[in-house]
């Protein structure tokens, strides 16, 4: 007979029917205790049964494994407006779209030359934006100082290099120590409650993340992303599981984004532990182009949540 560790992932016929059988048990009790008359208290005072549990706990669709939050990253909306230096397509009413289909929060990166987004798209976005909003940055001190002012939810910071097309690894944090020694008690000061590390899942970068006072790290997939085998793949997806690993033990929140998309998600999913939200952009915004953004949006809250938003 097959047992199962603390920590291990249940088959789903085992969930369901751990699930049937909590209702059952829920069903049984309010059966036992129905409302009972009390010996001279009013006739019309029900006394109700004492649980000596929540509620919520007899329930059968707790579950427990964490559910994964899905941050949209806006940023190539922004990119394809400012291809024709047009007001279209906004990314403030993408980053609407993208909430009202199911997303648990955006994320932006404002860049130093101003590519994509904007400061415009930034004071709009804090206003607008009710679920988590991510605000991604170098250290360069302007950019910092626009984030303390808006006080985003999360300050996640990441390398930046000017001819790069996208970010193309993580950030350097042994080598910046001095710098976000600065930058890190600046955020929190501003009110900033997640300050988060962009770093691969190398032991030295997340010993030093945990070091720099950093409450979260965000572990970098584009390695598992671009992997060209299947093998190649599985391996990036065991070095990605160790690296968050170290982060936990650390006392690190665990985040993930880079290169994920509807077809290699499920791989990382069933690899990587303790993550607790991940960062999509490009591959939903590609679908979306095909497809509408409202429906690319529940395509992947339905691939990282098992479910449809």
């Amino acid at each position: 007979m097959t047992r199962w560790c603390a920590g291990q992932k249940r088959p789903p016929a085992f969930t369901r029917l751990l699930r049937l059988l909590r209702l059952l048990r829920l069903l049984r009790l309010l059966r036992r205790t129905s409302p009972e008359v009390c010996d001279g208290e009013d006739k019309n005072k029900i006394r109700l049964p004492v649980l000596k549990r929540p509620i919520n706990a007899l329930l059968p669709f707790r579950s427990a494994v964490p559910v994964t939050n899905l941050l949209i990253n806006i940023d190539h909306v922004a990119t394809l407006r400012n291809a024709r230096q047009e007001a279209v397509p906004d990314p403030v009413a993408a980053a609407a779209r993208c909430e009202q289909a199911g997303a648990d929060g955006i994320v932006f990166h404002l860049r130093e030359d101003r590519r994509h987004i904007t400061e415009r798209d930034v004071r709009l976005l804090a206003e607008t934006v009710r679920g988590k909003l991510d605000f991604e940055l170098s250290t360069e001190a302007e950019v910092v100082s626009i984030c303390c002012d808006v006080s985003p939810d999360l300050a996640t910071l990441v390398p930046e290099r000017r001819e790069e097309v996208t970010t193309e690894g993580g950030l350097d944090v042994v080598a910046n120590r001095a710098r976000l020694a600065e930058v890190v008690p600046r955020l929190y000061d501003a009110d900033v409650e997640q300050v988060s590390l962009f770093v691969d899942p190398v032991p030295a970068q997340i010993e030093a993340a945990a070091e720099s006072g950093a409450n979260c790290v965000e572990l970098h997939t584009g390695d598992f992303a671009e992997a060209d085998t299947d093998a190649a793949r599985r391996e990036e997806a065991h070095r990605l599981a160790a690296g968050a690993e170290a982060a936990h033990e650390a006392g690190l929140r665990v985040h993930a984004g880079h290169g994920l998309d509807y077809n290699n998600f499920p791989l990382f999913q069933d690899t990587v532990p303790h993550v607790a939200e991940v960062s999509i952009g490009f591959a939903v915004m590609a679908r979306a182009m095909l497809v509408g953004m409202s429906p690319a949006v529940r395509d992947m809250c339905a691939t990282v949540k098992g479910r449809r938003a």
